[in-house]
C-alpha cells in the first residue's frame, strides 16, 4: 500500500513525466554560463544515411580547407596586431585541451564547422564565457549544439528536449530559451544551394550509392536469367548523375569519373572545388569574426589568413583555362596549397 501511495505522490509531483529520466549527474549546474544541453545521438531528420558516397563527399569537401604546417607561407593574423586576447581566442576556438597557436585554433574551428555544415547544412555553437569578478572574460568556449532539436522563433533560439531525447541524455523534458546573442550560426552559402539544397544533394547521393546492384538484377542472377542488363552502363550513369548533382561543389568522386571526363572538364571540376573551399572557409571566418565582436565577447578583433587564394585568383585561372593558353599543371600549381 505504501508503494502505491509513493507512486501516486511521484505522479502528482510530475504528472507529465518531465523529470522521469533526470539523473543527479545530468541535472547538476552546468559550467560557466552555458544554457544548452548536450544531447546524445546524431541528426535523425537529415533524410539520408551517412555512409557510402555521402560519407566520401562530406569527407572530401571539409578536409584541406586550411593549409597544415605552412604557417610561414599562409600566416593567420589578428588585427589589431599584438593583441593581448590572441591566446584567449586561440584556446576558445580550438577543440583541443592543450594551449594551441592561433593557426592551430583556427584550423580546428574551420574543419569542425565545415564538417558539421556539410552533414547538416549549418553549424550552431553556443558562446560560453567564464568571467572574473570585474566582469572581464577570463576564458570562453564555443560549444556545438545538435541542430535537430533546435529552432528559432521571434528572434530567439530554443532547444526542445523531447521525452525521447531526455531519456537518452538522462535529463528532464523542457524547452530552453537561448538569446540569439549567445548563438554563433554558420549556414551553407546560398550560392552552393544553402541548407535545403545540400540536404537534397546528400539524400540523392545516398539513394544512388546505397546499392551496387539493383535488386531485380540480383534476383535474375540468382535464377540464372539473362535480362540483358548492362552493368557497366548502369555504373557509368550512376557516376554521371553523381557528377551532375555535385557539379557546383566540384567533387571529383575520388577520380572515379575520370574515364568519362575530358581533361578540360576535369580541371573545371578542380576549379569549382577550389571556389567551394574559398566560400566555405570565408563564410566560417566571417561568422567567427562576427561572434568575436558581438555583444557577448566584444573583443574588437579580426582574424584573417594571408596569401591564400581568393575567388578573384581562381577566376583568373578559370579564364586562362577557357582561353586555352596555359597548361593544366600551371593552373594546379597556382591554386594548390
Amino acid at each position: 500500500m505504501n508503494k502505491i501511495f509513493e507512486t501516486i505522490k511521484k505522479f502528482l509531483k510530475d504528472p507529465l513525466f518531465l523529470k522521469k529520466w533526470e539523473s543527479e549527474y545530468a541535472a547538476r549546474p552546468q559550467h560557466n554560463d552555458r544554457i544548452s544541453i548536450s544531447l546524445i545521438g546524431g541528426n535523425k531528420n537529415r533524410g539520408y544515411v551517412y555512409k557510402a558516397d555521402c560519407f566520401m563527399f562530406v569527407q572530401d569537401m571539409y578536409i584541406g580547407l586550411i593549409p597544415y604546417g605552412e604557417e610561414v607561407k599562409y600566416p593567420v593574423k589578428i588585427t589589431p596586431f599584438d593583441n593581448p586576447n590572441e591566446k584567449l581566442i586561440a584556446e576558445g576556438i580550438s577543440n583541443h585541451s592543450y594551449s594551441p597557436s592561433l593557426s592551430d585554433g583556427l584550423r580546428d574551428f574551420i574543419q569542425t564547422s565545415a564538417h558539421v555544415m556539410f552533414q547538416n547544412g549549418s553549424a550552431l555553437y553556443e558562446i560560453v564565457c567564464k568571467k572574473n569578478e570585474e566582469g572581464e572574460i577570463k576564458e570562453f568556449d564555443l560549444v556545438l549544439i545538435q541542430p535537430y532539436c533546435f529552432f528559432k522563433f521571434f528572434g530567439n533560439y530554443y532547444q526542445f528536449i523531447s521525452w525521447a531525447e531526455a531519456k537518452r541524455a538522462r535529463t528532464r523534458v523542457r524547452i530552453i530559451k537561448i538569446p540569439s546573442d549567445k548563438i554563433l550560426r554558420i549556414d551553407m552559402p546560398k550560392i552552393l544551394g544553402g541548407k535545403r539544397g545540400l540536404l537534397r544533394t546528400l539524400k540523392r547521393l545516398w539513394q544512388i550509392s546505397r546499392e551496387i546492384h539493383p535488386s531485380f538484377h540480383i534476383e535474375a542472377m540468382e535464377k540464372r536469367i539473362d535480362t540483358g542488363f548492362d552493368f557497366n552502363e548502369y555504373i557509368r550513369l550512376k557516376y554521371l548523375e553523381t557528377a551532375k548533382i555535385t557539379k557546383k561543389f566540384g567533387w571529383d568522386q575520388r577520380q572515379r569519373t575520370s574515364d568519362y571526363l575530358t581533361e578540360f572538364n576535369f580541371m573545371m571540376n578542380y576549379i569549382r572545388h577550389k571556389k567551394t573551399d574559398v566560400r566555405i572557409r570565408q563564410t566560417i571566418i566571417d561568422a567567427l569574426n562576427k561572434a568575436l565582436n558581438g555583444k557577448i565577447l566584444n573583443l574588437d578583433v579580426t582574424i584573417m589568413i594571408e596569401n591564400i587564394p581568393t575567388i578573384k585568383d581562381i577566376k583568373v585561372q578559370e579564364e586562362k583555362l577557357r582561353e586555352g593558353n596555359v597548361t593544366f599543371m600551371k593552373i594546379y600549381e597556382a591554386l594548390k596549397f
